[in-house]
């Protein structure tokens, strides 16, 4: 009897440690299956962020309120969905509140810069009677000065002239042995006057500078005629036919560099040139899309681009070329192109519209505009300028300005 207790018993404990055994694995193996996995550097960034001290002043913007609280919400979902072991949607929320923390920082950038952008503009409407004043004063001191050089370059001509008359004077060897010798001497002379009258145009406006490939042909002319006059051995018909020659380069000097010196003097009287740019601006582009700046005028290039793309479409190959045009006329306005778009998502049009703004720089440099005259920005879907019709949003403003 006792022996079979005894069995029993045995058999009892070892069933028990069995059990015991077992169970423990299955412990080992719940808490092993239920341990916290990393958090992921996605959360980890979204946080850190969050909690930066300039998260502060990108809540407080203008405009950043719904963005701002978007990446709040994103940052509680994924931290729930860390807890509850899903890694992967832990990671998608993230991201997506990461996402919307920058759109609301970009806002806030945008903001800021508009600001500044008024208050410069402020600053030049504050100072632009000083500036009137300062202007006129200058004019008037252009218009002396250019009265001077001119009195300057005839004294200068009549000076060669004389220079050039005694040189003939003093010139004993032409003569002609011919019965019209006196004759065609005189004819001779008042062709070398007609050149020394045509040097003395093209001198006026300056065509020893703004035509100097055709005032030093003329000149080599005049003096190879000169030459002729002086040699025996020329015909009266020659040296006649080079004091032509010369004459008529004179007067091409003249036409070519007529043009240029307006340009010149008209450079110098910044107020007028501001009235032509604004006048040439209304008739290539029409008044509605031409806007009066306090130092110039903003062209507005509206529906030049098709939605999110930052090519040019035809009617923008079109507005962009005279646009170019008119900055090739007035070289020395500076040129501001700014870039926008339509509606849509803030960060990614930030991006499309300064590639808008790099899209026309290059119509712009092709044309032979200086890249240095040139800034561009992107200023996405901010400052919308036509509610009416959200294409023509898709477009370019370039502001011509003469200081």
């Amino acid at each position: 009897m006792w022996i079979g207790v005894e069995l029993m018993l045995k058999q009892n404990s070892l069933r028990f440690l069995i059990i015991s055994m077992l169970s423990l694995g299955l412990g080992l193996s719940l808490v092993s299956g239920c341990s916290t996995p990393p958090k992921p550097k996605e959360l980890t960034e979204l946080e850190r962020i969050l909690q930066a001290p300039d998260a502060l002043e990108v809540r407080d913007a203008p405009g950043t309120e719904k963005y701002y609280r978007e990446a709040r919400q994103y940052r509680r979902v994924s931290r729930k969905a860390y807890e509850d072991n899903d890694v992967e949607r832990a990671k998608e929320y993230a991201l997506l509140g990461t996402l919307r923390y920058r759109t609301a920082a970009a806002i806030k950038k945008q903001s800021e810069d508009k600001a500044r952008l008024d208050e410069a503009n402020a600053l030049v409407a504050a100072v632009n009677p000083e500036i009137q004043t300062l202007s006129e004063e200058r004019n008037k001191l252009v218009k002396e000065v250019a009265a001077l050089e001119m009195q300057v370059a005839r004294a200068r001509n009549a000076r060669e002239q004389a220079k050039r008359m005694q040189q003939a004077q003093s010139n004993n060897s032409f003569q002609r042995n011919t019965a019209d010798s006196t004759g065609a001497m005189a004819a001779i002379g008042y062709k070398f006057d007609a050149a020394n009258e045509a040097r003395e145009k093209a001198l006026t406006v300056k065509a020893d500078e703004f035509a100097i490939e055709e005032f030093n042909a003329a000149t080599t002319r005049y003096n190879a005629a000169v030459v002729l006059r002086s040699k025996d051995s020329s015909s009266a018909l020659e040296v006649g036919r080079a004091a032509d020659e010369a004459t008529a380069l004179y007067g091409k000097a003249y036409a070519v560099a007529k043009p240029l010196h307006e340009e010149s003097i008209a450079m110098q009287n910044p107020d007028a040139r501001r009235a032509a740019i604004r006048t040439d601006a209304q008739s290539t582009f029409g008044a509605p899309f031409t806007v009066v700046e306090p130092l110039g005028v903003r062209v507005v290039l509206a529906m030049s681009f098709d939605k999110g793309s930052w090519t040019l479409n035809a009617d923008g190959q079109v507005l962009a070329a005279s646009a170019a045009k008119l900055a090739d006329k007035y070289k020395e306005a500076e040129l501001i192109i700014e870039g926008y778009t339509r509606k849509g998502d803030p960060t990614e049009n930030l991006g499309v519209s300064a590639s808008r703004a790099r899209t026309v720089r290059k119509v712009f440099t092709d044309a032979g505009v200086k890249d240095s005259r040139i800034t561009t920005s992107g200023l996405g879907q901010e400052n919308p300028r036509f509610g009416d019709d959200a294409s023509k949003n898709d477009r370019i403003e370039v502001i011509f300005r003469i200081p």
